[in-house]
């Protein structure tokens, strides 16, 4: 396990997790082996929507960025309290809006959009504004979100 948490703290190119280890990683006391993890493409699911309550907002920053976590978990980090792991998220969602299913009732696509409307109301103005700055060349933005 040792030589495995080196190579992904070395970036080796995809080193082999198996679920279990990815389990043993994703309770690993250092929050830059759970960063590490969780920046990978690789990591399952299940294990990124884990993370999500992560105590270390580096942990929760990879997760945001990561095009692999699920919208599931991208919802509940939509509420973090990190600006920077809101901002992560919604330069990330932001860019999925020209490539959305055109189905209205596809869950990913209502889920996504929900998260947008989300980060286009937030506090934080950085939000809005990465927000904006994605989507304003997009052909199929939902008119709610204009």
């Amino acid at each position: 396990m040792q030589r495995l948490i080196k190579q992904l703290l070395e970036g080796k190119q995809n080193p082999s997790i198996s679920y279990e280890q990815a389990k043993q990683i994703a309770c690993h006391d250092d929050a830059e082996v759970r960063a590490a993890l969780a920046n990978r493409n690789e990591t399952q699911p299940e294990i990124l929507y884990f993370l999500t309550d992560d105590e270390s907002a580096n942990v929760r920053r990879e997760i945001a960025a990561n095009p692999s976590t699920p919208r599931q978990a991208d919802y509940q980090l939509a509420h973090d309290h990190d600006d920077e792991v809101r901002c992560e998220l919604a330069a990330k969602i932001a860019r999925l809006v020209p490539d959305l299913p055109t189905s209205e009732h596809d869950r990913i696509r209502e889920l996504t959009i929900e998260i947008l409307e989300m980060f286009a109301e937030d506090q934080l103005p950085r939000v809005r504004q990465i927000v904006a700055e994605e989507i304003k060349h997009a052909k199929a933005v939902p008119h709610a979100l204009v």
